[in-house]
């Protein structure tokens, strides 16, 4: 039952209307009483009012103006709108068939690319870890080099030190040779 279905089977009452096409009289239902007699809704039932595909008529019922629809017009409208549902229906049904298989696929993809984001996160992972070893097998080869560099530069201090002094030496001697003259050995007797 939908909101505007009445849920207790409404009186139905053949009213006589004259009709021109025939000699009987044409059976008339409210619109509840059409829209419970036919399983539409209210909405559905106004919908093909409003679309030309239901003539709603008023009529004195009871000392009231209510309005009515013919019972012939009525089958018609039920298959129109019966055929709709069923058309919207497999439309829907086709479309949610659409929409699961986009769905399927679009979680086929997101767990292809959620692997491919692991796999690459644990690679980054392995190049960090490489990098953070080359780093520092760098860094104590720069330390050795700097040592090495102390040492040399220690060593040529010291050397230029040496000759520095072994320079003022030699000058200092050839000085002294120079104010002496010429040393001369004598030979050594014995």
């Amino acid at each position: 039952m939908t909101p505007n279905q009445t849920s207790t089977q409404p009186s139905f009452h053949s009213t006589p209307i004259s009709s021109d096409s025939e000699s009987f009289p044409e059976v008339v239902l409210t619109l509840a009483e059409a829209a419970w007699a036919s399983g539409l809704t209210r909405d559905e039932l106004e919908q093909s009012v409003r679309r030309g595909e239901l003539r709603l008529r008023r009529i004195v019922r009871g000392g009231r103006v209510v309005s009515v629809v013919a019972m012939k017009e009525l089958e018609r409208v039920h298959l129109t709108v019966t055929t709709e549902r069923e058309q919207t229906e497999e439309s829907v049904q086709a479309s949610n068939q659409a929409m699961r298989e986009q769905l399927a696929r679009l979680e086929g993809e997101l767990d292809a690319s959620t692997r491919v984001e692991r796999s690459l996160q644990r690679y980054t992972d392995r190049l960090e870890e490489r990098m953070s070893v080359r780093i520092s097998e760098l860094e104590n080869s720069l330390a050795i080099s700097r040592q090495r560099e102390l040492t040399l530069v220690r060593a040529l201090g010291r050397i230029e030190g040496q000759y520095t002094r072994l320079s003022g030496q030699i000058a200092a001697e050839s000085d002294e040779v120079a104010d002496d003259g010429p040393v001369v050995q004598e030979p050594v007797t014995r």
